[in-house]
């Protein structure tokens, strides 16, 4: 398997988060989970995710740069794909993972973890 800029599959025995991993895997958890916008806690990188549907992600950067990727997820693991060529490019592996809190070991080239949380929806009466 080819792993991108350093990232590597998570150990299923590590886990440096205060929001543990469930026992059922991520990839067992429907998919529409993902869906919405998710924000990391601190103005960096890849600071708003924002997960469109069950395949497209766009990724909202701090230097006006937006990306776009088609996703999957497999074994606790984000891959994002090129979405002209279809090629797997970043493997992003997860460590934790809820309603609201979703950590990453490292995503795309960042090393260390990253914490991102959910916003909330407004819900009209």
């Amino acid at each position: 398997m080819l792993f991108w800029g350093g990232c590597q599959q998570a150990e299923s025995s590590k886990n440096n988060s205060d929001v543990h991993l469930s026992k059922t895997s991520v990839v067992k958890q429907k998919l529409t989970n993902l869906r919405g916008r998710w924000y990391l806690n601190e103005w960096d990188l890849y600071h708003t995710l924002h997960f469109i549907n069950e395949r497209e992600l766009v990724i909202d950067n701090h230097i006006d740069t937006v990306f776009r990727f088609q996703y999957e997820l497999q074994n606790d693991t984000l891959i994002l794909y090129d979405k002209k060529k279809g090629q797997a490019l970043y493997f992003n592996p997860i460590t934790a993972f809820d309603e609201d809190n979703l950590v990453f070991e490292q995503f795309i080239e960042k090393s260390g973890q990253q914490h991102y949380t959910r916003k909330p929806f407004n819900k009209h009466k």
